[in-house]
């Protein structure tokens, strides 16, 4: 069995849509990046910036 995780920090006035849609984009990161993987949402700074909520790697 494996587990790929992904998962992103929430701040209260932000939507919680936009936290979830971050989260998703980091689980599916994880699952490119192999078995056992947890990447969690760097950033939601910018929405239009597609470095702003890249996926950092965090071992399981």
């Amino acid at each position: 069995m494996t587990v790929s995780i992904g998962y992103a920090d929430h701040d209260a006035p932000r939507p919680i849509v936009a936290t979830v849609e971050e989260a998703d984009r980091a689980l599916y990161a994880a699952k490119a990046a192999g078995r056992n993987c947890v990447l969690q949402a760097t950033s939601h700074v910018d929405a239009d910036d597609p470095q702003a909520s890249s996926p950092s790697p965090h071992g399981v």
